[in-house]
């Protein structure tokens, strides 16, 4: 696992790995999984993974970002 903050949800950590491609660094990933997102109701990342549909909402943004898509 990447951080030991993201250890206890799988997605959550496969969701930072991904957040990690897409920004380049741990850090940079880190830090957009604690940031509020519009696209997510104005929850973070993070605690969107908490939940499937969280999670699948999270990785739709990431590939969107990633691939330049449309959330």
């Amino acid at each position: 696992m990447l951080t030991d903050s993201f250890n206890s949800n799988g997605a959550q950590a496969d969701l930072l790995t991904l957040a990690s491609d897409v920004f380049a660094t741990v850090d940079e990933a880190i830090k957009w999984m604690d940031r509020p997102h519009q696209s997510l109701a104005g929850a973070t990342p993070k605690s969107a993974c908490e939940t499937q549909a969280g999670a699948e909402a999270v990785r739709r943004i990431l590939v969107a970002v990633k691939y330049g898509g449309v959330v």
